[in-house]
């Protein structure tokens, strides 16, 4: 990594490239130069494809007005554009969302509550998307494809490219990949990540060096911090955090107001667990999402819950003791 450059300096010369190799293919030589500068500082990377971001917006407004060059003139056109990256890169262009890579009209999935979906992706690669959630596919460039998860949780199997990175945004958290599978799950403050195969690179707006995942590790990246130490999940972890793909929730030691609300985000009665001790009950077992009825009866038999029903809620009430018997509450 060199540590004379400034991020200004790196962010002009990406903008350079990306204005270089719009203008005419890039040689073998030039390629190869443009290869070996990526690669020896991580920032480099994520200038790069901020600077093709501002590109394609700038594309997609055709020209900007100038005073002093016509629109037909292609030196104009070249410069004009060449401008445009270098104000964007620090700008409002590059916080406009998915829709701002690709001049191609992207894609939009979404599942209702408690709906799985698999969609095969243009390129080959496969995404499981889960109860609640949304992704954009935008379309692919000879450099890179991009999905952008707006909302909940998706498991994605990505075909080998390597000219065509495959990578996910979610909020400001980005990950690259090419043939793996993992899992990115988008919550309010923070995303998780899960590598099931192969390796994926993990950054944000607030580091500089990617963060690369090896099959088997979690990581947690906060929407307004840094990124959290990867975390070694066992084979049972995987399954388990996976288990959704296939319609399942498995509980194997979790808190009984943790499971409620892993059931709440795929069915409309919603669980309702009454008293902080009572929640923090371990619950062990194998249910489908949908089955609200097979998890209740089995918190009420190995727990001794009792389920009440109030409107569109299932109230989870702990046990009457002894010293509790008439006088049961409500």
């Amino acid at each position: 990594m060199s540590v004379h450059e400034t991020n200004d300096e790196i962010d002009r010369i990406a903008s350079h490239w990306v204005v270089r190799r719009d203008a005419h293919p890039l040689t073998p030589d030039e390629n190869a130069q443009l290869e070996n500068w990526l690669q020896a500082d991580p920032r480099r990377q994520g200038a790069f494809i901020r600077a093709q971001a501002a590109w394609v917006l700038v594309n997609r407004a055709r020209a900007l007005p100038e005073s002093d060059l016509t629109p037909s003139d292609p030196v104009a056109t070249f410069w004009t554009r060449r401008r445009a990256i270098a104000a964007g890169l620090a700008g409002p262009l590059l916080v406009s969302g998915a829709a701002w890579l690709w001049p191609e009209p992207q894609k939009r999935y979404r599942t209702a509550l408690g709906e799985i979906r698999r969609v095969l992706l243009d390129d080959g690669s496969t995404a499981i998307i889960n109860t609640s959630s949304e992704i954009a596919v935008e379309g692919k460039t000879a450099h890179q494809r991009f999905v952008e998860l707006t909302d909940g949780e998706v498991w994605f199997k990505t075909v080998k490219d390597a000219r065509r990175p495959f990578i996910v945004r979610a909020a400001d958290t980005y990950i690259r990949a090419e043939a793996s599978a993992f899992s990115v799950r988008r919550y309010e403050t923070a995303t998780d990540i899960l590598v099931g195969e192969g390796t994926a690179d993990i950054w944000n707006n607030d580091v500089t060096s990617p963060v690369s995942l090896n099959a088997g590790y979690r990581v947690r990246v906060s929407h307004a911090g840094p990124i959290s130490a990867p975390v070694m999940a066992s084979a049972d972890n995987i399954r388990n955090t996976l288990a959704w793909r296939d319609g399942k929730i498995i509980l194997d030691g979790m808190t009984l107001a943790e499971s409620a609300a892993e059931f709440n985000r795929y069915n409309k009665n919603q669980i309702v667990v009454v008293g902080d001790t009572f929640s923090r009950e371990r619950v062990v077992g194998v249910f489908d999402v949908n089955d609200l009825f097979a998890f209740v009866t089995a918190a009420s038999r190995s727990l001794g819950a009792r389920a009440v029903v109030q409107g569109g809620q299932i109230l989870l009430k702990p046990p009457i003791s002894g010293d509790d018997v008439g006088k049961m509450p409500t």
